[in-house]
């Protein structure tokens, strides 16, 4: 206890009691001056006990102030060093402790506490009355997987998160690999459905990632980059060596080779459907003009 409040106490109570002595006995004496002056001295002290709480209180509230002030200044001052550090680290290290934190939330969602009935205990009010009062124990169960990984996707992002996108586009390498590895894919795709949905759709076909850039697109409504890559994916997977060298699947060149004409439909088609498929490969980028000539002249058997 602290001196002041001791302090209150050691005035108070004499105060009390010299006024309960004063007006007990101010009867009992003939001349009532003994009582009076015991009564004036309990209302002094009573005053001064008054005005030490009235200290004691100042005092607290004034302390209260001060840790207040400093915890915010503390917490400021981390805030910054946690800033600082942010903006210095590398990708690597960023990418490692998002896993952590998001370790660390599994961790916490795998378990729940809630409370059950385990009896009933019978409470008595007065002779006649009485009534059942539920009896609860706390109890740890596990949670199942699926909801805790959507209970960490439903988390707000951690300023780790934030500082990745933050850093945008610049780190679009390090999150297409990281998207790559699978491990924490859903909190991958959510920084990267806050990054430019164009610019990640190009960095996953620089990475031949054609099946993800064209979910990707259509996802963000960016039909036509969507069709067109679907476009380019069944173009490659129709490419057939006749004779001659190879395909080089990475870029669609056809090099030395023919194109065989099962890639355009039955022999019944109309050629002139399959002219216009070609001229629109041709005109989409996905094939040059020697490929062009090449197939028109398949089409045309000649």
């Amino acid at each position: 206890m602290a001196t002041s409040e001791v302090d209150a106490i050691v005035v108070g109570l004499p105060a009390f009691f010299c006024i309960i002595w004063s007006v007990s006995n101010i009867d009992t004496y003939i001349d009532p001056t003994a009582p009076r002056l015991c009564a004036i001295t309990g209302i002094l002290l009573a005053i001064l006990c008054a005005a030490q709480v009235e200290i004691i209180n100042e005092k607290k509230e004034k302390e209260r102030i001060n840790n207040e002030h400093y915890n915010r200044e503390k917490r400021i001052e981390m805030e910054k060093r946690r800033n600082q550090w942010l903006n210095t680290v590398d990708m690597t290290s960023l990418l490692k402790e998002l896993d952590k934190h998001i370790d660390h939330l599994r961790v916490n969602y795998s378990t729940k506490n809630e409370q059950i009935v385990v009896g009933h205990k019978t409470v008595s009010e007065g002779s006649i009355f009485q009534h059942d009062v539920k009896q609860y124990a706390t109890r740890t169960r596990d949670v199942p997987e699926h909801q805790i990984e959507k209970m960490v996707l439903d988390s707000y992002p951690s300023d780790i998160e934030l500082e990745i996108i933050r850093r945008g586009t610049n780190v679009l390498d390090d999150l297409i690999g990281k998207y790559r590895s699978g491990e924490n894919l859903e909190i991958t795709k959510r920084i990267l459905k806050k990054l430019t949905a164009g610019e990640v759709g190009k960095k996953f076909e620089e990475y031949e990632m054609l099946e993800d850039a064209e979910n990707w697109y259509a996802s963000n409504k960016l039909f036509n980059d969507a069709k067109r890559l679907k476009e380019k994916m069944r173009f490659k997977v129709d490419q057939t060596v006749v004779h001659g060298d190879y395909v080089d699947d990475r870029d669609t060149i056809v090099k030395d080779s023919v194109i065989n004409r099962s890639n355009f439909g039955a022999s019944s088609d109309d050629k002139v459907t399959k002219l216009e498929k070609i001229a629109n490969l041709k005109r989409e980028g996905l094939i040059d003009d020697d490929e062009f000539k090449q197939m028109k002249k398949e089409i045309l058997g000649k």
